[in-house]
């Protein structure tokens, strides 16, 4: 069972939820994690602005396993955790988008958590509690912030290994 066994039935609850739904790539792997954050944020903001090239509300899904690239940072985190946070400080200004990635073994990195979630007021929150979201990611330090924000993604161990699930949601 391959990541097409995830993407399928996140898909198809999208669907029965009324959600216009996309499966960009069952395996975008291989790239820095923060990169794929920032263009899929970008792709959202198309989506919410213009509404191209999906009607929303909608939903982009996606797989693989993505890459975080130390050096001498010493923060802890994952790929979906980077990610994730990753695509805040791009959507922070928008009405609905939502972006969430999570490991399907239910680990991310050397961290408890599977993945993490932002939203448009992720960035607002951040800056309340004190965080420099830039400095953090700069580190790799994406599991702290999350974990102060309560916005990880917890599952505990899962026994199994389909890759990551990662969605982007475009609300009205």
């Amino acid at each position: 069972m391959g990541p097409e066994y995830m993407l399928e039935a996140a898909r198809m609850r999208a669907q029965e939820l009324g959600i216009n739904v996309a499966i960009l790539a069952s395996s975008v792997s291989d790239i820095e994690a923060h990169a794929v954050g920032e263009m899929l944020a970008y792709m959202a903001q198309e989506i919410e602005v213009y509404d191209r090239p999906f009607k929303k509300p909608c939903m982009l899904l996606c797989g693989g396993e993505l890459l975080v690239t130390f050096g001498k940072e010493s923060g802890k985190g994952g790929r979906n955790q980077e990610f994730a946070l990753s695509a805040a400080p791009r959507i922070e200004d928008t009405g609905s988008i939502v972006v969430a990635s999570a490991d399907s073994d239910g680990t991310d990195g050397p961290t408890d958590a599977a993945g993490g979630i932002v939203d448009n007021d992720t960035m607002r929150r951040t800056r309340d509690a004190g965080i420099d979201v830039y400095e953090e990611l700069s580190e790799h330090n994406s599991y702290q912030v999350l974990t102060e924000l309560g916005d990880t993604i917890t599952t505990g161990a899962q026994g199994t290994n389909v890759q990551d699930l990662r969605l982007v949601y475009i609300g009205k």
